[in-house]
This record gives C-alpha cells, sequence and structure tokens, in this order.
C-alpha cells in the first residue's frame, strides 16, 4: 500500500513512492515490509518501474530522493546529522552501487540508460545516445 512519495528535484521524471507490505502476518515470510519503488513519469510514456529497493528493519520511512541516493529516516549507515533520536541515512539506489559520488555527466548519462531500459529494454538502452 503506497504511503509516501517524494519527487527527484533534478530529475522531474523520476518519482520514489514507499509502500508497505499489504499482507497479513509478514513477520513468517521473508519479504520486506518496507520499499521504495521509483518509477519514471513522462507524458510520452506513462509511469515505468525504474526499480524496487527494499528496506532494512532498522529504516523508517523515504524523506527524498536525489538520484543516485535515496534518503530515509534509519539509526545506521552514512548519517548526514550525526545526533540521537531519528537520523536520515543516505541508501544508494541500486543501480548506482558504487557510483554514489560521480561527476554531473556520469550521473544524466546513467539515468537516461536507466530510463531508455525501463521504456525499450536492454538493446534500445544501450544504443540510444547519452546525455
Amino acid at each position: 500500500m503506497p504511503d509516501t512519495h517524494c519527487w527527484d528535484v533534478e530529475e522531474p521524471k523520476l518519482l520514489a513512492v514507499q509502500s508497505h507490505a499489504a499482507v497479513g502476518d509478514v513477520s513468517a515470510l521473508d519479504v520486506p515490509t518496507l520499499e521504495v519503488a521509483t518509477l519514471f513519469s513522462t507524458p510520452d510514456d506513462g509511469v515505468l518501474l525504474q526499480d524496487c529497493h527494499p528496506l532494512a528493519p532498522s529504516h523508517g520511512g523515504l524523506v527524498g530522493i536525489l538520484v543516485p541516493n535515496l534518503y530515509v529516516f534509519g539509526r545506521a549507515g552514512e548519517l548526514l546529522v550525526p545526533k540521537e533520536g531519528p537520523q536520515v541515512e543516505i541508501v544508494t539506489m541500486k543501480q548506482f552501487a558504487g557510483l554514489h559520488a560521480v561527476d554531473e555527466g556520469t550521473r544524466a548519462a546513467l539515468l537516461s540508460f536507466s530510463y531508455y531500459l525501463a521504456v525499450c529494454g536492454l538493446d534500445v538502452g544501450f544504443s540510444q545516445p547519452t546525455a
């Protein structure tokens, strides 16, 4: 069940939607109870799934998105504000693993590639010009 959404402030077609599992008792299942789906939304192609990101049980919820990172409430990891109480944690999106600190051109090219993968598939994703 979707309950929170955020638009990327630098990429207007990228949307992150947080949802909770809609099943009864998920504690016995190996299913995350909280996940963030990243979606591309354009007038021409509609809404397309980019990826799903299961969140760890220590995460409290989505705060924002700025490619290549999701920002979530949490108590562990790479914290933005080292204080007591709720913390904001940076979670690198799966398709950008290892690339959390890239220049703008590389970031734009990876995002464009990801968009074309979502729209047309692998062959077209590789054949499209980058930013």
